[in-house]
């Protein structure tokens, strides 16, 4: 959000009387052909990054504010006290937000304000005890130091949170403050609805206070809302969370406190130690101290073939790694570099098989086969589906997706469509990368991984790259497919110069 300091209305003006060569030229304003937005015009305003920020811009416009997914609860009333030792009140509302609870009692006059702590074991006793170990002549208190009454009431009148679930546990008497018997307690706090708050852009059309005449929306979709992590999921981190102590030292740490980043679905994370990717194509261990990392997000509406890592992703995982990382760790988070391939294929169907059945069924394992993000990266599986012994180096997973660094060779996605149910044989297959013709192999270096730009499948001799490339491009660079039953499959559409006897005046 930047906020600008306008001059007076009058002297806001436009440029006028512009040769119609000038507009949008240096630091002149474009033109706009419509002549009732133009007439709407009253000012320009020039916003230019500079090349080493390398800003790109999602999103602009004026009158923006920005919008948080949290609703406050103030004075919720709870059960009152009753002097037993770790006595629990549960909150109406949940998940409640980390740092937004406040609680006070009140016992007829008195008012105690009570602050959230992390673990109760470090809460002081809410008597003074006398330490055995210390001479009795000298001031043996727990806190001797401590003489200040609101000193004490902040170490002694605390509770710990349970964000989760909404709950709340008081100390015992030696461990904290119990809460008095018949003590009046209320609650100050604010919860939310998670992963359930990251809205679509345009979902917001309303609100509360807005006042008449104006209208509101969210041009760009909301994010950082994240659920809480399940019970059985936070078991199974145990043991790597006593590994890394939530410290960014090996490979492993990376990839383990990577996959619990909050608000972010990660479809796939690599880890490559000494390798800058501006560097590229020089391999991991060339540049000593600097760490990158690969993220690739579990989906992407725009590019569902091969998901893009935008600005607001890759900087919710930035923040989630920064403040783990060592200080002689330089971290670089990129999203992955795609390079395109097309892929022809010829096969020759059993007897009996549906030709089309086995075409889209060779289609599909070949996607899957060269797919950034593997099966094993479906929702709810994630980090756990890894079985990487503890202390024992990152293996290969091919179940995650493509391999960093790994050719594709035209002769093993000839295997792998071989592997299809009702393929008897592989005439050919042809592989090129986006230009250039048919070659045998086409390298993956640094971040880079494939894409398929066109596939074509027919029964027969394959398709030419040439007669793919020109049947399937549109100009936007997406994916296409074909596929036939006869022959080489049906050829593309060719355009043939005509004579024309041109007219002749007599």
């Amino acid at each position: 959000m930047v906020q600008l300091g306008l001059p007076p209305a009058t002297e806001l003006d436009v440029w006028r009387n512009l040769d119609p060569l000038e507009a949008g030229v240096g630091d002149l304003p474009p033109s706009l052909d419509e002549s009732a937005l133009a007439d709407r015009v009253i000012t320009w305003l020039r916003v230019r990054a500079t090349g080493a920020a390398r800003a790109r811009l999602l999103w602009a416009g004026i009158n923006a504010v920005p919008v948080l997914q949290r609703e406050h609860v103030v004075t919720e009333p709870l059960a009152p006290g009753d002097g037993s030792p770790g006595q629990q009140r549960r909150l109406s509302r949940a998940p409640v937000l980390a740092g937004s609870i406040q609680v006070l009692t009140r016992e007829g006059r008195d008012i105690r304000l009570w602050s959230e702590i992390d673990d109760l074991l470090a809460a002081e006793p809410e008597v003074p005890v006398t330490d055995p170990r210390t001479a009795p002549a000298s001031n043996s208190a727990a806190s001797p130091r401590v003489t200040d009454e609101a000193e004490v009431r902040r170490r002694t009148d605390v509770f710990l949170a349970d964000h989760e679930a909404g709950a709340l546990t008081f100390g015992d008497g030696l461990r904290g403050r119990r809460l008095t018997a018949g003590a009046a307690v209320y609650a100050n706090y604010d919860f939310c609805q998670g992963a359930a708050g990251n809205v679509a852009a345009g979902a917001i059309d309303s609100a509360p206070q807005l006042p008449a005449g104006f209208a509101v929306t969210n041009p760009v979709r909301t994010w950082g809302g994240a659920d809480a992590e399940q019970a059985s999921d936070g078991e199974k981190q145990i043991k790597r969370f006593l590994q890394h102590r939530d410290r960014l030292v090996s490979a492993e740490d990376f990839v383990s406190i990577a996959w619990r980043a909050p608000g972010i679905e990660l479809g796939r994370v690599e880890v490559l130690s000494a390798f800058h990717p501006d560097l590229s194509p020089l391999e991991p261990g060339a540049a000593p101290g600097v760490v990158t990392l690969m993220a690739i997000p579990r989906r992407d509406p725009g590019q569902p073939d091969a998901p893009r890592a935008d600005r607001l992703f890759l900087n919710a995982l930035c923040r989630w790694l920064e403040s783990r990382r060592l200080v002689t760790t330089e971290l670089i988070v990129r999203e992955p570099a795609y390079r395109g391939i097309w892929v022809s294929v010829g096969i020759e169907v059993a007897a009996g098989q549906a030709v089309a059945e086995v075409v889209d069924a060779v289609k599909r394992r070949l996607r899957a086969f060269l797919a950034s993000i593997g099966p094993a990266a479906a929702p709810g599986q994630g980090y756990a589906a890894q079985a990487t012994p503890l202390f024992a180096a990152p293996s290969v997973d091919t179940e995650r997706g493509w391999p960093l660094r790994t050719p594709v060779r035209a002769r093993v996605l000839l295997a792998e469509a071989a592997r299809v149910a009702g393929v008897t044989a592989v005439v050919d297959c042809l592989l090129a990368s986006a230009t250039g013709s048919a070659e045998d192999d086409v390298t993956m270096t640094g971040l880079q991984l494939p894409r398929i730009l066109g596939l074509s499948v027919v029964t027969g001799e394959p398709l030419a790259i040439d007669a793919l490339r020109g049947d399937l491009t549109d100009g936007t660079g997406g994916a296409g497919d074909t596929g036939g039953t006869g022959g080489a499959g049906a050829a593309p559409e060719t355009l043939l110069p005509v004579p024309v006897v041109p007219e002749t005046c007599g």
